[in-house]
């Protein structure tokens, strides 16, 4: 069944008719409807404000995962969540969500990546959350909210694209061979890995066992099951929906949860028997949809519930034919300059908060078939695109004793066409390779690169040094306090905002007119805060008992968020400071730094939108 919202309608305030504008009714005496429980009837065309907020709302909670996942590779959390439960949504700007996080949710697919270079492969893919008492008040019902985030890992893409069809088998005691899901996301829903230091089992078994306990933990109160998600984050909520349905997880006795699930450019998940079976459970499903979106169209782009039948007769082929679960909300979006971004969930959202804004797929009539052919170009093709500003095939270049200045570097003297012009490389007359970055130079003593698959075409490292560092190799420890901090252009916040080369480890230093006494360190694990900082003194610029240098170390160090009140920011370098600061000796912050520092980066496909692929690819 499909319901079709357009864009620029007047949104109404009754929920089963269209009247001249009135107050909006109370969402705890109509929670059931708009959670779905009559299928969203009269509620879409137009689409009823109260749906839309909440629509919007869960939404938001989605997007909440994308903000708190950690995209850093240099950071210690990599690939997991930024923040504690307690503090994540005030850190993503979610003040007072009127819900706290119970349990963060790790996921994991069964599948060999041969370049990838960590041992476990679990990663955060969302989290459970409950009302508190008093939005409990508010919606009417004790609200169990499941949200999860879209593909970003390879392994998540991969899994996208296992389009084969395999029974769910998720009931033991029913196997019900017939009910069929896409073999990807039935893989990262069901997969465990024992080698990951976060993972407690596979996010079936982790999310089975946590809302089990919450509903234990709030029997006898009113509740529904609400589970969220964007691209595959919206397979796995549906497929999360189906299983404690199937289970009875939601029925106690004569008592039943109902469970509602908010996709947001979500791809089919399973066979027409499992839209059958979904249905006859009571999982109840919006997909809010862009028309525009290929995302939504996968799989079974030609197998799908559109080919199942020929008037009356069932085709041969019907079993195998992906089939779309619940009631669809359809939008309407295009940008001709940005392509991809009609799979950003931003997007979508601020449709929805903006209904009046005007269409943008009319200037494009054929937008959904440019969109799916762009789509598939960038996933699927092995033909390596370049630069519109160099080719990288041209034969490495060598520079004193670096031999493979290659693609994205050139030298200065290349031909035009190698290269690429915004990381070019000057050979000094001492054959030094030398890096310009913000009116700084820099000399280059070794560059690493990491052509792998994904969307990106190259990642690299480049190892540089200050240029007239050498000087305080020589000096002894204690001894340097008359020398003054090399003058450097380069801070987190100005390196930032460098489209070329970034920096993901930072040295910090400020200067105290007290003495500060250390906590002990953070472990940057599990619930922790990561607010306080290490500082380690730095005897060899301290003055006087009024001035005390240190460094800082502690998650994010470079924000210096929350400085001690008697200490000011000092200076500011990038560099590991990991291993070097861990003897009894005191540090020397000068030999440190004439170590020089690594900058990283990656050249990507289609430069041109790169900023709408790092918002949309998910």
């Amino acid at each position: 069944m499909t319901k079709t919202v357009t864009v620029n309608t007047v949104a109404v305030t009754s929920l089963r008719e269209t009247k001249k504008p009135e107050i909006k009714p109370v969402l705890a005496s109509v929670w059931k409807e708009i959670q779905g429980a009559d299928d969203w009837e009269d509620l879409m065309e137009p689409l009823n404000p109260l749906l839309r907020d909440e629509i919007v709302r869960y939404g938001e909670f989605v997007s909440a995962c994308y903000k708190a996942f950690d995209l850093e590779p240099g950071s210690k959390r990599y690939l997991n969540c930024k923040y504690g439960r307690k503090n994540m949504f005030a850190k993503v700007g979610m003040e007072k969500p009127g819900y706290n996080v119970v349990k963060y949710i790790y996921a994991t697919p069964d599948i060999s990546i041969p370049m990838q270079s960590t041992a476990c492969c679990g990663r955060w893919i969302g989290y459970v959350a409950v009302s508190n008492d008093e939005e409990t008040k508010r919606l009417g019902r004790r609200d169990i909210l499941v949200s999860f985030r879209g593909t970003v890992t390879q392994s998540e893409w991969i899994a996208n694209f296992m389009s084969s069809l395999t029974p769910a088998m998720l009931d033991p005691t029913d196997a019900r061979l017939e009910v069929q899901v896409e073999t990807g996301f039935l893989n990262l829903y069901t997969s465990d890995d024992s080698t990951c230091k976060f993972s407690q089992g596979s996010c079936r078994q982790q999310l089975l066992s946590e809302i089990s306990r919450m509903i234990n933990k709030y029997k006898g109160e009113e509740m529904s099951i609400t589970l969220a998600g964007h691209s595959l984050g919206s397979s796995l909520a549906t497929l999360l929906g189906y299983d404690l349905a199937e289970l009875g997880l939601n029925r106690d006795g004569n008592n039943e949860i109902q469970i509602t699930v908010y996709s947001f450019g979500g791809p089919r998940v399973g066979n027409f028997e499992f839209k059958k079976r979904c249905e006859e459970l009571g999982v109840k499903v919006l997909r809010v949809v862009n028309v525009n979106d290929p995302v939504t169209k996968l799989p079974g782009v030609f197998l799908n519930e559109n080919s199942r039948v020929l008037g009356k007769f069932e085709l041969p082929w019907s079993c195998s034919c992906y089939t779309h679960v619940g009631v669809e909300l359809s939008l309407d979006f295009f940008e001709m300059e940005n392509p991809t971004c009609v799979h950003d969930l931003d997007a979508y959202i601020g449709l929805l908060k903006c209904p009046n804004m005007e269409q943008m797929s009319e200037e494009v009539p054929s937008a959904p078939l440019l969109a799916i052919l762009l789509f598939q170009l960038l996933v699927f093709s092995s033909i390596t695109l370049v630069s519109a500003t160099g080719d990288q095939y041209c034969a490495p270049s060598s520079c004193g004793n670096l031999t493979n200045i290659r693609y994205p570097f050139r030298l200065k003297d290349d031909p035009p066409n190698c290269g690429d012009l915004n990381y070019e490389l000057t050979c000094d007359h001492l054959n030094h390779t030398v890096l310009t970055l913000l009116s700084n130079s820099y000399y280059v003593s070794n560059i690493t690169y990491d052509d792998s698959f994904y969307i990106n075409l190259v990642y690299f490292k480049i190892q540089v040094k200050y240029v007239g560092m050498e000087k305080y190799n020589n000096i002894n420890n204690g001894s340097c306090s008359h020398l003054p901090l090399p003058a450097s252009p380069l801070t987190f916040s100005n390196l930032s905002h460098n489209k070329h080369y970034m920096a993901y480890k930072w040295v910090t230093l400020v200067n105290c007119s007290k003495e500060v006494k250390n906590k002990s360190m953070h472990h940057y694990y599990n619930d922790y805060d990561y607010d306080d900082y290490y500082y380690k003194p730095m005897p060899c610029l301290s003055h006087n008992n009024n001035s005390f240098v240190y460094l800082i170390n502690g998650y994010k160090s470079y924000e210096i968020r929350n400085l001690k009140p008697s200490c000011r920011f000092l200076a500011m370098f990038p560099g590991d400071i990991n291993g070097y600061f861990s003897g009894q000796q005191p540090p020397d912050i000068f030999k440190f730094l004439a170590q020089g520092f690594t900058l990283n980066g990656d050249i990507r496909m289609l430069n041109a939108i790169i900023d709408c692929l790092r918002r949309s690819m998910r």
